[in-house]
């Protein structure tokens, strides 16, 4: 009996400990409106804090737009602090294009609505959501040209 209790004592520990450190990851929903075009494709870049305003990226989805409103879903994510930026690739060419000025000259956006001012790029403080283990969910609308 006293063997029992002990196995039943350590399977009791190894099972809270695969649990605690098992890692926790969450669904961020991006809600995208103002889609005002139905060429090229909308890509939603998913970046942290060491990797804000890279090249390097979290996670990127790429989708066709087929109406104002479309929705892109991020799944099983680390829970902790992301930014999302989207931009509307007009001609699939994979970049970001750009005026002679640098001004964006397709649709984009950035998470929180962040409006750029004089070319400002944003801080990540002002961009970051927190994705927590429940899920969370972004509204964010393109700015169009």
């Amino acid at each position: 009996m006293k063997l029992l209790n002990i196995l039943f004592f350590g399977l009791m520990v190894f099972t809270q400990t695969a649990v605690a450190q098992a890692p926790q990851t969450g669904t961020l929903t991006v809600n995208v409106s103002n889609v005002k075009h139905r060429e090229g494709n909308i890509k939603a870049v998913l970046q942290n804090r060491s990797n804000f305003l890279t090249p390097q990226f979290s996670d990127i989805i790429e989708l066709k737009p087929t109406g104002d409103n479309m929705q892109m879903v991020f799944k099983n994510l680390p829970v902790g602090e992301y930014s999302v930026a989207i931009y509307h690739d007009l001609n699939n060419n994979d970049n970001f294009d750009r005026n002679w000025i640098g001004y964006p000259s397709e649709p984009f956006a950035v998470s929180n609505n962040l409006h750029p001012w004089k070319l400002l790029l944003p801080s990540f403080d002002a961009a970051k959501i927190t994705l927590s283990q429940s899920g969370s969910t972004v509204n964010i609308a393109l700015l169009n040209n």
